[in-house]
């Protein structure tokens, strides 16, 4: 083997994990988001699952903090935070949206972890639905003021979650959580490193015996 095939065997995982490096930083945007206008009726319940047509616009966000800026009445105001990125309307673009926020439903998706005995917790008005690995956490489909509802979980690890959402009376939009979605752990990316490192090391050695 030459030597330009023995660097290039031993460059490609530090490509690797120099990839896996620029990909940690983008989950940090780990929660997907979906949006259908004017579904729910004014001062209506939510119901319990998310619209089965196509999403009016969709967009990805790094945390729960959806609590709508200034008192704006747009759907862009209201996911325009530091958390959330690349709305997008269906026909492309991003002038798309009822009039207001109101009477919309949002999905958010994605994962979390989650510790045993923790309490966590959503506030939100008006209706909210979790899921948690496809089973119900918190149905409060009706119309409120912001409230607040905890739970825990009995078994640490990583939970699949869905996030159901409408504001129908008044504005603000307030949905908030102390849940996070899971990021790669820097210990995972430095072992996996070392991992690769190991293998040039190894394919080195039989470059120079050769």
């Amino acid at each position: 083997m030459s030597k330009r095939s023995g660097v290039l065997c031993l460059s490609l995982p530090l490509v690797g994990l120099m990839v896996l490096a620029g990909v940690a930083r983008a989950d940090s945007l780990n929660i997907s988001g979906a949006v259908w206008f004017n579904t729910v009726p004014s001062d209506g319940v939510l119901p319990p699952t998310a619209p089965a047509t196509t999403p009016d616009a969709t967009f990805v966000a790094s945390s729960f903090n959806f609590d709508e800026p200034g008192g704006s009445e747009t759907v862009i105001a209201f996911l325009n935070t530091d958390s959330v990125r690349n709305f997008l309307c269906a026909g492309g673009g991003t002038a798309c949206g009822s009039a207001t926020n109101l009477n919309d439903t949002y999905e958010l998706t994605g994962t979390t972890h989650l510790v045993a005995g923790q309490t966590y917790s959503f506030t939100h008005d008006d209706g909210m639905f979790l899921y948690l690995n496809g089973s119900p956490v918190i149905s409060s489909g009706n119309p409120t003021v912001a409230i607040t509802n905890n739970f825990s979980v009995a078994k640490t690890g990583n939970y699949s979650f869905e996030v159901l959402y409408t504001n129908v009376v008044a504005l603000p939009g307030v949905l908030e959580s102390n849940i996070t979605p899971v990021v790669p752990e820097p210990s995972s990316l430095m072992l996996l490193g070392s991992g690769l490192l190991l293998v040039a090391g190894a394919a080195h050695r039989r470059i120079a015996r050769k």
